[in-house]
């Protein structure tokens, strides 16, 4: 009897993962196991087994956890890899798992080479062919910043260092990295806080030079949810960053970003559920063009996590051009870069 190429691809990762894992010296970490257990398994299965078979073992492994522990996981993984293969292994992380693995890797890369290291790293980005290089980049800008420190004069110098990297893009790459680093700090591991909120939520979008601004505020919506808006409800939550938007935003172009950032994490705040994300989008949108903008990203994520079925269920009641420019981004047709065609 014939089996589809998905069901043998599916087999195939179980046999591995079970032969991989079947030796009495090795020991499968509990998911919320500490950083440092989890980095020393897939580095012992990378140098054991080869980074390609230990990467499959890996996506076997988290498949079945939520889309953040799977994030949180693959940092691990790529502070393995870095460990066991050095600068090489940048070919094998993928965009899988929110870019987890490279946001460690490059970050790890960095502490470990130098900052001045950073251009190098930058053509590898453009040079692994089986990865956009956008999601590599953002995995410089991470490094950098946790190499700088996290204050303000760090910010900065991060932010220069991206302007000088060929290919740099406003919002995505290095430049994103840079301000998901300073709002999050995902490099600090087990040690990360949140940066803390001081009184303004438009800070430091609102003191730094007007090519910055616009990937700063694509930003800001994660680190508001998490310190202005935390314990508040979703929707209300959504129909406040929808005014911080409309406050901040004096160009269009900002407005955009703004409820695009809104778009970047609403598959999470939905818990992975596309009505409830439509329903957001309009919470903070109001009915107007800014809701389109942030649920076209929001189907983006969803078509990439779980595949196109639950994407275009983000766009379907939009009419005419929102319905159309929604689902291109559904069917990732339009990615995040700067020049997307206008409605």
């Amino acid at each position: 009897m014939w089996m589809g190429g998905g069901v043998l691809a599916a087999l195939f990762s179980f046999f591995l993962f079970h032969s991989l894992y079947a030796g009495g010296d090795l020991f499968v970490p509990h998911e919320y196991a500490p950083f440092e257990e989890q980095r020393a398994y897939w580095q012992h299965l990378i140098e054991k087994e080869g980074a390609e078979n230990a990467l499959t073992a890996f996506s076997v492994r988290v498949g079945s956890l939520s889309l953040n522990t799977q994030h949180q996981l693959a940092h691990s993984f790529g502070a393995a890899l870095f460990q066991a293969e050095g600068i090489g292994g940048i070919f094998i992380c993928d965009a899988r798992y929110s870019f987890g693995c490279f946001h460690q890797f490059l970050g790890d890369a960095i502490q470990a080479l130098g900052i001045e290291r950073v251009p190098d790293l930058n053509t590898r980005c453009f040079d692994a062919s089986s990865v956009s290089p956008i999601s590599c980049t953002h995995g410089i800008g991470h490094g950098v910043l946790a190499s700088l420190g996290y204050d303000d004069i760090a910010l900065q110098k991060g932010l220069e260092i991206c302007k000088g990297l060929p290919g740099t893009e406003p919002i995505g790459g290095c430049y994103g990295g840079i301000f998901m680093e300073y709002n999050v700090r995902t490099m600090l591991a087990e040690q990360a806080t949140v940066r803390e909120y001081e009184g303004n939520v438009y800070a430091p979008c609102d003191s730094l030079a007007a090519e910055f601004v616009q990937g700063c505020i694509y930003w800001q919506p994660q680190w508001w949810l998490v310190t202005v808006l935390d314990g508040v409800s979703s929707e209300k939550a959504y129909a406040k960053m929808g005014s911080y938007c409309r406050e901040f935003a004096k160009t269009p172009e900002l407005l955009r970003a703004c409820f695009e950032g809104l778009g970047n994490i609403v598959e999470d705040e939905a818990e992975y559920e596309p009505l409830q994300a439509r329903r957001l989008c309009d919470a903070a949108g109001a009915g107007t063009l800014s809701s389109v903008y942030c649920r076209s990203v929001g189907a983006n994520h969803f078509g990439i996590d779980g595949g196109e079925d639950q994407a275009v269920l983000v766009c379907e009641d939009l009419q005419g051009d929102k319905r159309a420019y929604c689902m291109a981004y559904a069917k990732n047709e339009i990615g995040l870069a700067p020049e997307l065609r206008e409605l």
